[in-house]
Parts: structure tokens; sequence; C-alpha cells
């Protein structure tokens, strides 16, 4: 099973960014994980919002940094010790790039941590819902992303997958069976039936408008039981009941976990609207892929789930596939 024993969080030492540190708190106290905070001093940005404030020229860049370094150690010294209980507490880490974005999603490639957790906005505040830096994270890192404003993650009990029938959208389906084992949580896919695409499935082609209903769900659950075939180290199994209701089985007999899984299909003219809709009230969490089928006439995760990412008020954790 997945699972999270180092997370990072960044901060621009703003109340937005505090936003995510009490849900990453609950999150790892589940996981029994350590908590690690990385601030980027941008390089060119830093020295104009910051060079009134201080009360000498430097002669060199060097020196610039290095005073800009010392003064945000102490910012991060105090924010350690309020907001993170010391059985939590990681390391707090200062870096000084250009991208901030980029910056932070290969530190944490490189230093092989589980999970990205941060606030949806910074201090520059966007007119969508994740701001700049957010989503450029959730775009480019290599590791999960998890964006979450307003949120409380002592108590998860709706998960949701949105899936567009492909393996590729499963790549989240081993995370979110991880939440719902420690939430004791259920899971719904979500599948979106745009007037303008199909379901695809391996062997076939796009055909016309489907508007069986349990045709689609046999498709669905074609998929998930391939993803189940596919990936034996997951340990997940599936057990269907109806053609919209089943369990998702994880662990060995004697202690195996059953999850309440259901099959939600809705028609719409395009998945992320559908997504944004039903999602506020029937989900506690998003989990999603990175991308999924792509096309001329289709594109459900990817570019979809980047607008999710935007409009959605819901904690939103975002997967890259495998292959990328």
């Amino acid at each position: 099973m997945i699972n999270i024993k180092n997370i990072l969080i960044p901060t621009d030492f703003s109340e937005n960014a505090a936003r995510a540190y009490a849900p990453a708190q609950q999150l790892a106290k589940h996981y029994d994980a350590k908590i690690d905070v990385i601030h980027i001093i941008p390089t060119l940005r830093y020295f104009n919002d910051d060079l009134d404030t201080l009360n000498f020229y430097p002669e060199i860049e060097e020196d610039l940094y290095s005073r800009f370094h010392k003064k945000t150690s102490g910012k991060m010294e105090r924010l350690m010790s309020e907001h993170f209980n010391a059985e939590l507490r990681g390391t707090g880490i200062i870096e000084i790039a250009p991208k901030p974005a980029k910056t932070i999603t290969t530190y944490a490639a490189d230093n092989n941590y589980d999970l990205i957790m941060m606030a949806a906005t910074g201090k520059d505040e966007a007119n969508t819902v994740r701001g700049d830096i957010t989503e450029k994270v959730m775009r480019y890192s290599k590791v999960p992303v998890l964006s979450a404003d307003h949120s409380t993650f002592e108590k998860i009990d709706r998960i949701m997958v949105p899936t567009d029938g492909s393996l590729d959208s499963l790549q989240a389906l081993s995370w979110a069976v991880s939440l719902a084992v420690k939430y004791n949580a259920s899971i719904r896919l979500f599948y979106v039936l745009e007037a303008k695409g199909l379901l695809e499935n391996e062997g076939l082609k796009n055909e016309a408008f489907i508007s069986d209903f349990e045709n689609v769900y046999e498709r669905i659950y074609d998929i998930v039981e391939n993803f189940v075939r596919s990936s034996p180290n997951e340990g997940i199994r599936l057990k269907k009941e109806t053609h919209e209701k089943g369990k998702f089985i994880y662990g060995k007999a004697d202690n195996a976990v059953a999850i309440d899984m259901d099959v939600t299909i809705k028609e719409g003219v395009s998945a992320h609207q559908a997504i944004t809709k039903y999602a506020p009230e029937h989900a506690d969490i998003v989990v999603m892929a990175a991308r999924g089928l792509s096309g001329i006439n289709r594109l459900l995760l990817g570019s979809t789930t980047e607008k999710v990412v935007r409009h959605l008020e819901l904690p939103i954790l975002t997967i890259k596939n495998k292959q990328d």
C-alpha cells in the first residue's frame, strides 16, 4: 500500500500558505510521517521586495543573499516551532533560486519525498482557486501533490476518483485505497459521459455516443479489473456486487480491509465542469491522475485536471503517471 513517511510543505510565510500546516499535521498523524518545510528565496523578485527594508546597500550579490538567508532562517525556526508538534517536525529548508516551483519539484524528487502538500494560494493571490506557484508545482511534480485550503484531515469519509476509463487515469487508485484504509473511507469512481466523446478502452475504438449506462458500468469494471490484475504488488482486489457498487479488498485474508466502492456516471458537456459541480456535495477529497486519454475529440485527464485544480474548492491530490 502507498505509505507516506516524508511530507514537504512549501511556504512563503504568508497567512495563505499557513492554511496547509494544520491539515498536514492531521494527515501526518495518520501515517506517522515527518514534515519538512521549504522556502525558496527568488533571486530577483526577493531583491526588489526587500531592498527597502534593509539598512545597507550590498556591494556584491553573494553578500545580499547571505543576509537574506540569515534573515529567513529566523522566520523558519519560528514557523517550525509554532506550527508543528515535535514528534512530526522535520527540517526547515531554505533555497535561493530564480524559479520557486521548479526548485520545489526538483528538491522533492531528488530527496525522495512521498508527498508535497501546499496551500492553494500563497502571498500573491490569483483569481482562480489555486495560485500560480501551486498550479505549476501540481503540473510538473513527479511527487504526488496535495493542495488543500480551509480543510481538515482529521476525518475523511468520501474519496472521489475521476476516471476516463483508461489505465493511466487509475494510477490515482492506489493512493485512494491508501487513504480509504487509513480513514475508513469509501471510494467513488466518477466518469463523465461526454456528448463529444466516449469511453475508450483497450481494444475498443470510438463509436457513437453511448446512452446505455449499464454498458458503461461494465466497461468501467473491466478497466478496474485490468488495473488490479496488472498491479499485483498493490495488494488490491475487486469484489463486484452490482453494476454500480462493489468493494475493494486490501490485504491478506486474516487482516483484509473491505472498502466500499461505487461507480457514478454523469452526462455532461465537459468533464471538468461535471467534476467541479458534483464533487463539493459528494466528496471530501478528489484524487486524480495527472493525465489519461488524449486525442482530437477527447482529453479528460491532463488539461481537465488542470481546470479542476483551478476551480474546485476541495482538497485535490494529483498523481503523475509512472511512465511520465
